[in-house]
Order: C-alpha cells, then structure tokens, then sequence
C-alpha cells in the first residue's frame, strides 16, 4: 500500500459517523432471519454459574452426609472436594445449556417485535 492510498484510507476512517461505528445486537444472515444476540452468550454464563454453584453445594451436601440419597453413597468414598468439584462442572454444564436456550428465546422474541410479529 502506497503512501497516498494510507492517508485516503485515514481520511475515509476520519469522516465516519458514530452511526457507521455502532455494531447491532442482533445480527442477521442475509434473508433475513437472526443470528446471533448477546443474550446467548449471557444467559449460557450465568447459566453455568448459578448452576455449577448449587449443583455443586448439592453435591457436597450428599458427600458430606448432610444430605442422604439412595444410591448416592459411592460419593462420600472421594472426598467432599471432589464431589463439589464434578457437581459444579456437571451443573455448569447443563446450568449453560439451559441458559443459553433462554438466550435464544430471548433473541427470537426481539426478532419477532422488531418484525412486528407480535
């Protein structure tokens, strides 16, 4: 790139409005449909956060004995570390899923307002 083409790519860059630099949330393929929206990405986080949370105390719970399950008891044969720990990632996991399911509702109800669907 030459020095002359640099500085009209600066300029060009220059004369942008704010309204050419605003990113939309909710991106669309090119018939139309969404894409993607940030509430996906959101809901899958706290998703996998509140659910490892309280999956993983749940399991601890059981490992501790505080908590009795039928069936359950091969838990209390590591530790209670471990038990948290495979509660938290298997609550995470599905907390993730679910939230990010949410997401997608989310992001569907908002396509279908702006389209007046609804």
């Amino acid at each position: 790139m030459t020095q002359q083409e640099n500085n009209q790519q600066k300029h060009q860059m220059s004369q942008m409005t704010d309204g050419d630099l605003l990113v939309p949330t909710l991106n669309t393929d090119p018939e139309g449909g969404p894409v993607y929206h940030p509430a996906i990405g959101k809901g899958a986080l706290w998703g996998g956060l509140i659910g490892g949370v309280l999956v993983g105390a749940l399991a601890w719970l059981v490992a501790a004995g505080v908590w009795p399950v039928v069936g359950l008891g091969q838990m209390a044969g590591g530790s209670y570390g471990a038990a948290a720990f495979m509660g938290f990632v298997l609550g995470s996991a599905v907390g993730g899923l679910i939230g990010s399911f949410i997401g997608i509702n989310r992001m569907f109800r908002q396509y279908r307002r702006h389209r007046g669907m609804v």
